[in-house]
């Protein structure tokens, strides 16, 4: 983990460059993989440290975001519940898994999309799309929506008012 903070830190020094949102966006597309990359903490400092790239920053993101989760969704397709169980074994056993599934089959891919607009892990929501056979367009556009939502909302707020953030992220630590 401290390698991890370590990381950020020094990644955050170059906000002001023209690659870093890129990389910002391969980041949070390898975090669909690699659970290990604070995507949200580090779009919306991001957003702190250049405020007038918050739009580009949430944008870039969220296609970096559904693009990982469209890779991670065709490859649920193509090797099934198999794969997920062995690639995510705590996942599949767990009861995140067991309510999505209910809310999913009640709702469909709207379950995906809520899911991507909020801070909570997604995968659950993806691969249960992407095994009851809805197309990776369906899936991508869903997901694309909802991670914009979410980064826009939040890069928003830092950009036009920080302070409201500020509130909302002391009620959470409470």
């Amino acid at each position: 983990m401290k390698r991890i903070i370590k990381f950020v830190d020094w990644f955050e020094h170059f906000t002001d460059k023209a690659w870093y949102e890129w990389a910002l966006a391969l980041f949070a597309a390898l975090d669909c993989f690699l659970f290990v990359f604070p995507t949200d903490g580090v779009v919306i400092s991001s957003a702190y440290l250049s405020p007038r790239k918050w739009l580009r920053f949430a944008v870039l993101t969220a296609i970096g975001s559904a693009l990982g989760s469209l890779v991670l969704a065709a490859l649920a397709q193509t090797w099934g519940m198999t794969w997920i169980s062995s690639q995510f074994p705590s996942l599949v056993s767990s009861s995140l898994w067991v309510s999505t599934s209910e809310l999913f089959h009640s709702y469909g891919l709207w379950v995906l999309l809520v899911v991507a607009a909020l801070p909570v892990v997604h995968h659950p929501a993806l691969f249960l799309g992407a095994l009851s056979g809805h197309s990776l367009g369906a899936i991508f556009t869903f997901m694309l929506l909802g991670r914009l939502l979410k980064y826009g909302f939040f890069t928003g707020l830092v950009r036009f008012a920080p302070q409201k953030l500020k509130k909302i992220t002391n009620r959470v630590k409470s």
